[in-house]
């Protein structure tokens, strides 16, 4: 029978454990001893950016933003999914080359002219795949400031002529239903003008006729009470549709001047980097000749 046994447990030379503790410690000694070398890279990285950002020159900027509306379902208000709530459309449609090129096309310029395109939604793209009603902004950098807020502004009506014809179709229906209750309500009105007419006139008819009259208008002035009701559902369903549901370019866009690069982000590299160098100059000071020469004298 094979003897299995466990093997042994390989442990450190005698000393080695203290020595790693003691080559730490000293590594972080040297740091908090020249401490002003990493304020120092620091500062000086701040400043680096700062400048760069500067000279990296300027471009023009604009940013329409779209609302996206919340689809709601036919007498319903449970969210039909689709283009609208896809967190994913605004950003796959002004992208795509279609769109670039009908921009360029409709702002003279060429599809080329068209860059520094970006999305980003305003809210959280998890609340516009779930009930929709998103907030989206498109940007647009240009040369100049009709070379960005033309583009921006037609990608923006892009998006909102490729997601709504759901909605558009909803508010034409709405307003089909609209001018024929529209239209009932007035013919009823004729008709109640008339049998008004007719019973304030019905002295000389028999007191079964004046009856027969009179229930007649009743029934009229309850029929048109409930094209009244349906008129005004109809009528808030409309503004629903229009306002709520529907997808529009909430602002349109306005080219602004701005830098190439951001100074904000120049100077965090900036800065970032001027700590790593000072970190790496406190480690090795001593090595250095003129820290070699005062650590000696």
């Amino acid at each position: 029978m094979t003897d299995l046994r466990t093997p042994p447990t390989r442990s450190l030379p005698p000393g080695l454990e203290d020595e790693e503790e003691v080559d730490l410690g000293r590594y972080w000694r040297s740091i908090a001893a020249r401490w002003w070398l990493l304020l120092g890279g620091v500062v000086a990285g701040l400043v680096l950016g700062y400048l760069v950002s500067l000279g990296s020159g300027s471009v023009w900027q604009a940013t329409a933003l779209v609302y996206m509306g919340t689809p709601l379902a036919a007498g319903g208000t449970n969210v039909v999914q689709g283009p609208q709530t896809s967190p994913q459309a605004v950003n796959q449609i002004v992208h795509s080359r279609a769109a670039r090129t009908a921009a360029a096309a409709r702002c003279g310029l060429r599809p080329g002219q068209v860059g520094g395109i970006s999305t980003k939604a305003v809210t959280g793209a998890k609340a516009a795949s779930r009930t929709g009603g998103q907030f989206f902004q498109v940007k647009v950098q240009g040369d100049g400031p009709r070379k960005a807020a033309c583009p921006a502004n037609v990608l923006a009506q892009r998006v909102v002529d490729d997601t709504a014809p759901f909605v558009t179709t909803k508010i034409a229906t709405l307003e089909n239903r609209l001018r024929t209750e529209n239209i009932a309500i007035a013919s009823l009105d004729d008709v109640i003008r008339t049998q008004s007419d007719a019973l304030k006139n019905s002295s000389d008819l028999a007191e079964i006729e004046q009856l027969i009259l009179s229930s007649q208008l009743n029934n009229l002035q309850l029929q048109r009470a409930q094209f009244v009701n349906e008129q005004g559902d109809t009528q808030q369903q409309l503004a629903q549709a229009k306002y709520i549901e529907k997808p529009q370019v909430f602002e349109r866009a306005v080219a602004e001047k701005t830098t190439a690069r951001s100074p904000r982000n120049s100077m965090l590299v900036g800065g970032i980097l001027g700590l790593l160098i000072g970190t790496i100059l406190a480690l090795v000071w001593d090595r250095l000749p003129a820290g070699a020469l005062r650590r000696n004298g």
